[in-house]
């Protein structure tokens, strides 16, 4: 008899670990693989990708600057967060705040960099600063922190549009 209480005790507790593992293993699933930025890591490849000309003039402060710059820009537009910044309620909820998409200008992020350079005095040329930019921006999409590029308004008609 004690034996049969042991093994339903044990099928219970199976049980029950199975149920609540299978839950939240069911909720994760829902959710999007949260990105993970590595600044070093980020800095790193953005210079082994810079083109031979540029790595010889740019040091890695320079360049590292010029991603937290343009991080900088992402973080007031919404984009990105930095890690201080708690998260509210369910993960990914953060992400789903606000009325839309977050759409980050290339040439907006271009121009705040180079602003930041100015008040920064660093000797950076601007075809520098857009190779880092691009790069960056190259860098975030192979890690999935950021989406494909958005179609300019402009070029899409009405039939198009309607698809969306």
């Amino acid at each position: 008899m004690a034996w049969l209480i042991i093994v339903l005790a044990i099928v219970a507790v199976v049980v029950i670990g199975l149920v609540a593992v299978g839950g939240v293993t069911q909720r994760m699933a829902a959710l999007p693989p949260e990105r993970v930025f590595d600044l070093d890591e980020c800095v790193h490849w953005v210079a082994e990708a810079l083109p031979d000309d540029l790595t010889a003039q740019l040091s890695y402060e320079d360049v590292q600057a010029m991603i937290e710059f343009h991080l900088d820009y992402l973080e007031s537009l919404g984009v990105a967060r930095d890690d201080s910044v708690p998260e509210v309620g369910e993960p990914g909820e953060w992400a789903a705040e606000g009325d839309g998409p977050r759409i980050a200008d290339d040439n907006a992020a271009l121009a705040y960099v180079l602003g930041q350079l100015t008040g920064a005095e660093r000797d950076v040329t601007d075809a520098q600063a857009a190779a880092v930019v691009e790069l960056t921006e190259d860098y975030l999409r192979a890690i999935g922190a950021l989406g494909a590029a958005v179609p300019d308004p402009k070029l899409i008609d009405d039939a198009d549009a309607a698809s969306m």
